[in-house]
């Protein structure tokens, strides 16, 4: 980190170190960028929706910051229709609980299977399509 930390930076990286696994779902890119400098011994993944829930993204501990950045530029982001909250600092996505929970429960289901196969949990994002069906297609890299 750049300059003075006034301590904080190993508190926090000492703190977190006593976790095996850290989801963040802040959704906000300085906790991001953040987490992927501490150099934290522990898995760390970054789990975000964009707008009407239609994909999930994670982001695992490496590159966790410069690959959110990317991922963000190449999904169709739909930011324009989103609600604009009376005193709220920041407009809010569009999305039904169920459309949030679905994703979040088969991305949290793809991480175990991967840790239950002993299989690197890559980068990954989830789309969903209503076509015909409701379905979640998983995209790794």
């Amino acid at each position: 980190m750049h300059g003075a930390d006034n301590g904080w930076h190993p508190a926090i990286r000492d703190r977190l170190d006593e976790f095996d696994i850290i989801i963040d779902c802040s959704t906000d890119n300085d906790i991001a960028f953040l987490l992927d400098s501490l150099g934290l011994h522990g898995d760390i993944y970054s789990l975000s929706i964009t707008n009407h829930a239609r994909e999930l993204i994670c982001a695992s501990k490496h590159s966790l910051y410069n690959w959110l950045q990317n991922i963000f530029h190449q999904l169709k982001r739909d930011d324009d229709d989103m609600y604009n909250p009376i005193g709220c600092w920041s407009p809010t996505f569009k999305a039904s609980y169920n459309d949030i929970a679905v994703l979040v429960q088969f991305a949290l289901h793809h991480i175990n299977d991967c840790y239950k196969k002993n299989l690197p949990v890559r980068h990954f994002y989830l789309s969903t399509s209503e076509k015909d069906c409701f379905e979640i297609k998983l995209n790794q890299f």
